[in-house]
């Protein structure tokens, strides 16, 4: 307990933890919205701010912040039961800044199985991008439709990462995911760069097409 309570001392966490609790206390606020000051640590008034990792794990449901003080207890239960929907939103607010799709399209999005992977510790192990994130999108609502592409069931994982069509789609995805939680997602060494690149290198060797993949598929 002395140690986490010398980490919310640090830097800028006792600010965070400070406007936390205000948020909490403000009746009718939307859940997703205590997880988005976690995982951005941004305020109107601290519009430059950054997140820490304690944050984060708030955030995440990793860490209960009720030990750090009673009033934020239920933040856990608002990652357990919200965090689906609050990667919903991130990833609907990408789709629609990109304008591709109208926020009517996406205001109901979420992602369940994605955020249990997330909160996970094995991500090489437990994350799929494919199943996780780009069929649950195109299952949900207009999505398929409106982006062009059809409803898709899971997809083998001898099939994941050969289909061009939704690579393409993968790199705002994810950089979406990863802005909302807090984790870097720019530069040459990013997982999204690193997705274009395996994409570019694809679609010189021929690749494998999304027709060629959705019979896997249907």
């Amino acid at each position: 307990m002395a140690q986490l309570r010398r980490v919310t001392e640090e830097g800028d966490n006792p600010g965070l933890l400070a406007d936390l609790i205000k948020l909490v206390l403000i009746a009718g606020t939307d859940p997703k919205d205590i997880l988005r000051l976690c995982f951005q640590g941004v305020t109107d008034k601290q519009p430059d701010r950054k997140t820490t990792s304690l944050m984060k794990r708030i955030g995440l449901g990793l860490l209960n912040a009720g030990r750090i003080d009673p009033r934020l207890s239920i933040v856990q239960g608002y990652a357990d039961e919200y965090g689906g929907a609050y990667l919903g939103q991130v990833i609907g607010d990408a789709l629609v800044e990109a304008g591709l799709l109208e926020s009517e399209n996406v205001a109901d999005l979420h992602f369940e199985e994605l955020w249990k992977a997330l909160r996970g510790n094995d991500w090489k192990g437990k994350l799929d991008w494919y199943n996780q994130l780009l069929v649950p999108l195109l299952n949900q609502g207009p999505c398929g439709g409106t982006l062009g592409l059809t409803e898709v069931k899971p997809v083998p994982a001898s099939l994941v990462w050969k289909d061009i069509v939704n690579n393409q789609r993968l790199p705002l995805l994810i950089g979406a995911v990863f802005e909302g939680i807090g984790v870097p997602h720019q530069g040459p060494e990013s997982l999204p760069a690193m997705i274009t690149l395996t994409n570019n290198f694809l679609t010189y060797h021929g690749g494998v097409s999304q027709k060629q993949t959705a019979g896997a598929r249907a």
